[in-house]
Protein backbone atom coordinates (compact mmCIF):
# COMPACT_ATOMS: atom_id res chain seq x y z
CA UNK A 1 0.00 0.00 0.00
CA UNK A 2 2.87 2.42 0.57
CA UNK A 3 4.68 1.40 -2.37
CA UNK A 4 1.30 2.55 -4.57
CA UNK A 5 0.91 5.77 -2.73
CA UNK A 6 4.82 6.21 -3.17
CA UNK A 7 4.20 5.97 -6.82
CA UNK A 8 1.86 8.48 -7.12
CA UNK A 9 2.51 10.75 -5.51
CA UNK A 10 5.68 10.90 -7.67
CA UNK A 11 3.80 10.98 -10.52
CA UNK A 12 1.54 13.76 -9.66
CA UNK A 13 3.94 16.39 -8.22
CA UNK A 14 7.16 15.60 -10.74
CA UNK A 15 6.03 14.32 -14.24
CA UNK A 16 2.31 15.37 -14.39
CA UNK A 17 2.78 19.28 -14.35
CA UNK A 18 5.61 18.79 -16.72
CA UNK A 19 3.59 16.56 -19.13
CA UNK A 20 0.67 19.14 -18.86
CA UNK A 21 2.52 22.53 -19.30
CA UNK A 22 4.05 20.83 -22.58
CA UNK A 23 0.91 19.28 -23.85
CA UNK A 24 -0.44 23.22 -23.82
CA UNK A 25 2.90 24.52 -25.06
CA UNK A 26 3.37 21.75 -27.87
CA UNK A 27 -0.23 22.19 -29.13
CA UNK A 28 0.01 25.99 -29.06
CA UNK A 29 3.28 25.79 -31.28
CA UNK A 30 1.94 23.38 -33.72
CA UNK A 31 -1.03 25.94 -34.08
CA UNK A 32 1.54 29.19 -34.10
CA UNK A 33 0.30 30.70 -31.34
CA UNK A 34 2.84 33.87 -30.19
CA UNK A 35 1.93 33.31 -26.93
CA UNK A 36 2.94 29.55 -25.93
CA UNK A 37 2.47 29.71 -22.24
CA UNK A 38 -0.78 31.76 -22.58
CA UNK A 39 -3.08 28.54 -21.99
CA UNK A 40 -0.83 27.14 -19.56
CA UNK A 41 -1.21 30.42 -17.22
CA UNK A 42 -5.19 30.17 -18.10
CA UNK A 43 -5.63 26.26 -17.77
CA UNK A 44 -2.75 24.55 -16.22
CA UNK A 45 -4.31 24.77 -12.68
CA UNK A 46 -7.67 23.23 -13.94
CA UNK A 47 -5.94 20.63 -15.60
CA UNK A 48 -4.07 19.75 -12.96
CA UNK A 49 -6.38 19.79 -10.40
CA UNK A 50 -8.09 17.15 -12.46
CA UNK A 51 -5.52 14.93 -12.96
CA UNK A 52 -4.99 14.95 -8.97
CA UNK A 53 -9.03 13.56 -9.22
CA UNK A 54 -8.25 10.98 -12.06
CA UNK A 55 -5.22 9.39 -12.10
CA UNK A 56 -4.82 8.59 -8.52
CA UNK A 57 -7.73 6.67 -8.58
CA UNK A 58 -6.68 4.86 -11.31
CA UNK A 59 -3.90 3.83 -10.24
CA UNK A 60 -4.51 2.57 -7.18
CA UNK A 61 -7.19 0.56 -8.64
CA UNK A 62 -4.59 -0.54 -11.77
CA UNK A 63 -1.72 -0.93 -9.09
CA UNK A 64 -4.03 -2.72 -5.99
CA UNK A 65 -6.46 -4.87 -8.22
CA UNK A 66 -5.38 -5.07 -11.79
CA UNK A 67 -3.05 -8.14 -12.41
CA UNK A 68 0.44 -7.19 -13.62
CA UNK A 69 -0.43 -8.67 -17.62
CA UNK A 70 -3.10 -6.66 -17.73
CA UNK A 71 -1.68 -3.11 -16.05
CA UNK A 72 -0.07 -2.07 -19.32
CA UNK A 73 -3.87 -2.14 -21.04
CA UNK A 74 -5.88 -0.46 -18.07
CA UNK A 75 -3.35 2.56 -17.67
CA UNK A 76 -3.90 2.50 -21.64
CA UNK A 77 -7.44 2.98 -21.06
CA UNK A 78 -7.07 5.82 -18.35
CA UNK A 79 -4.53 7.60 -20.76
CA UNK A 80 -6.73 7.41 -23.54
CA UNK A 81 -9.91 8.81 -21.10
CA UNK A 82 -7.32 11.60 -20.34
CA UNK A 83 -6.36 12.66 -23.79
CA UNK A 84 -9.70 12.83 -24.08
CA UNK A 85 -9.78 14.99 -21.40
CA UNK A 86 -7.18 17.13 -22.33
CA UNK A 87 -8.43 17.94 -25.85
CA UNK A 88 -11.58 19.14 -24.28
CA UNK A 89 -9.88 21.31 -22.00
CA UNK A 90 -7.93 22.46 -24.81
CA UNK A 91 -11.14 23.96 -26.80
CA UNK A 92 -12.73 25.07 -23.50
CA UNK A 93 -12.97 28.50 -23.43
CA UNK A 94 -12.43 29.78 -19.76
CA UNK A 95 -13.86 33.31 -20.17
CA UNK A 96 -17.37 32.12 -21.77
CA UNK A 97 -19.86 34.82 -21.00
CA UNK A 98 -22.38 33.09 -22.89
CA UNK A 99 -23.28 30.57 -20.07
CA UNK A 100 -25.88 31.12 -17.81
CA UNK A 101 -25.84 30.45 -13.76
CA UNK A 102 -27.25 27.45 -12.30
CA UNK A 103 -30.60 28.06 -11.67
CA UNK A 104 -31.33 30.80 -13.84
CA UNK A 105 -34.69 30.89 -15.53
CA UNK A 106 -33.68 30.82 -19.35
CA UNK A 107 -33.85 27.45 -21.39
CA UNK A 108 -31.40 25.94 -23.34
CA UNK A 109 -32.34 25.21 -27.10
CA UNK A 110 -31.51 21.48 -28.18
CA UNK A 111 -28.30 23.96 -30.45
CA UNK A 112 -27.37 25.70 -27.34
CA UNK A 113 -27.47 22.38 -25.56
CA UNK A 114 -25.56 20.23 -27.99
CA UNK A 115 -22.64 23.59 -28.66
CA UNK A 116 -22.13 23.63 -24.65
CA UNK A 117 -22.30 19.66 -23.83
CA UNK A 118 -20.07 18.54 -27.10
CA UNK A 119 -17.30 20.36 -27.46
CA UNK A 120 -15.33 21.03 -31.07
CA UNK A 121 -12.46 18.33 -31.53
CA UNK A 122 -9.26 18.62 -30.38
CA UNK A 123 -7.78 20.94 -32.80
CA UNK A 124 -4.24 19.42 -32.13
CA UNK A 125 -6.17 16.52 -34.40
CA UNK A 126 -7.62 18.31 -36.93
CA UNK A 127 -5.75 17.84 -40.22
CA UNK A 128 -5.93 20.44 -43.44
CA UNK A 129 -5.88 17.97 -46.57
CA UNK A 130 -2.67 17.89 -48.35
CA UNK A 131 -2.52 18.51 -52.28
Amino acid sequence: MKTIIKKVLIGQVTINPVLTSAFYVGINLLEGKHDLFEEVREKFGTTYAASWVIWPVAMFITFRLVPPHYRPAAIAITGFAWANFLCYMKTFNMHRTDLKPLGSSTKLSSVDAERILIPNKCSALKQEPTI
